[in-house]
């Protein structure tokens, strides 16, 4: 009898569980979903350069999904992630092309303005050593243009460690 208690617990906690995913979702801003423009550095191909983008940002009851298109470099990825106090998307990504293993996390938080959201991929590179490349959204191309910029400035910098490692 105490196994059959602890099942019922159990599908209780993940039903409750779903219920709380599910609702938070929904308070997700709407003026999240719609199409971004999106740029970001594909550190798989030499030279890092910067591809751009349309992803489509949408909700679901289990999170929000993004999916790209019209990729300059004919990249095709989908990904999941949900929004964290409002102001941060994070989730997970992978390729959708057959047969690829590309796959990764992101993090990206909202600028002050809104206008777009700026952050990072976290992948394996070719000699599948984790890197981490920039990814901005913008809600118009002028708007990624400038959280490029914003993110390009403030790229991460560690400071000199005493002694040196």
């Amino acid at each position: 009898m105490d196994f059959v208690w602890a099942a019922v617990g159990a599908l209780l906690g993940i039903l409750f569980s779903a219920i709380y995913e599910f609702a938070g979702n929904l308070r997700s801003p709407a003026n999240l979903r719609g199409t971004w423009n999106s740029t970001w550095q594909p550190t798989s191909s030499a030279g890092w350069d910067w591809v751009t983008e349309d992803l489509d940002v949408r909700r679901s009851p289990f999170g929000i999904r993004l999916r790209n298109r019209n990729n300059a470099a004919g990249f095709e990825w989908e990904g999941k992630g949900n929004l964290v106090r409002g102001t941060y998307l994070i989730g997970e990504w992978q390729s959708r092309k057959p047969g690829s293993n590309s796959e990764g996390v992101f993090a990206l938080t909202y600028a002050t303005d809104g206008n777009c959201l700026l952050g990072f991929f976290l992948s394996r590179d070719l000699d599948r050593g984790k890197i981490a490349s920039g990814f901005v959204l913008g809600r118009t191309p002028q708007d990624m243009k400038e959280g490029r910029r914003k993110l390009e400035s403030m790229r991460i910098r560690y400071p000199k460690s005493d002694p040196p490692l």
